[in-house]
């Protein structure tokens, strides 16, 4: 059988994998039951349709659905703040003077640009960590001629597909694609891996989506720290026009 990889003119062979697709998808598993948390330091560049920044960035995430981040410019200006607790998201550019307010129904990060993804798969993918779904319909394949490894994963209900690529020897994901109903929503990659805790995380991500252009390179990462709740509450000085969503 052969499968188009993206929208490179590359026709690759798959063959039949020489493990079970139920290791695989146990393996994706545990990596998200592993992570409860993470605290990270780092480069962040995005482009959007009305979003361009970048800067150092600064994460605090805790699992399912909380998240803070706090940029400031290469020069030490505060480009932008955010901050939700699952239930309310909070959105500050102070260049500007003014914040976003709502509630945190179709996901933090998608307000902050445009990605198709719940809050607790954009964190995931923001760690390197592959989301996975209940009842999805898994196939494990090899790439032929090579020590790959693709997991097609669908949900029929929603019309989902998703791709990811493996190096088998250490079942490290390095490349996520997504598809609903045959057109592609969203590519992410991992590269420049350290290890934590038994695990492999990627210092470096890009996620790529029809609207959107994210991409990171942390210079610290730590998980599963105790985090106070509180730290996703973000106050407001006095003075910044707040704007419902």
């Amino acid at each position: 059988m052969f499968f188009l990889i993206g929208c490179a003119k590359e026709m690759v062979t798959l063959e039949p994998a020489d493990m079970p697709v139920s290791l695989v998808v146990e393996h994706l598993e545990k990596r998200q039951e592993q992570l409860q948390s993470f605290r990270a330091v780092g480069s962040i560049r995005v482009k959007g349709d009305k979003q361009r920044w970048s800067g150092r960035a600064f994460f605090l995430s805790q699992l399912p659905d909380s998240l803070r981040l706090e940029v400031v410019s290469f020069f030490g200006q505060p480009v932008l703040y955010a901050a939700s607790n699952g239930y309310q998201f909070l959105i500050w550019e102070p260049g500007l003077n003014r914040a976003y307010q709502g509630l945190a129904v179709h996901g933090t990060l998608t307000r902050l640009i445009a990605f198709p993804l719940d809050d607790q798969e954009a964190l995931l993918l923001l760690a390197g960590i592959v989301p996975t779904w209940d009842q999805a319909e898994a196939k494990l394949f090899r790439l032929a001629g090579t020590e790959r490894l693709l997991l097609q994963m669908e949900d029929t209900s929603s019309q989902l597909t998703q791709r990811v690529w493996f190096e088998s020897n250490n079942l490290v994901a390095t490349r996520i694609e997504r598809a609903r109903e045959g057109k592609q929503e969203l590519g992410a990659t991992f590269s420049d891996f350290m290890d934590i805790e038994g695990y492999s995380y990627p210092r470096n991500i890009v996620i790529e989506g029809e609207k959107a252009y994210l991409s990171i390179n942390y210079e610290q990462f730590f998980i599963n720290e105790n985090l106070n709740q509180n730290v996703f509450h973000l106050t407001l000085p006095d003075g910044v026009e707040i704007i419902p969503w």
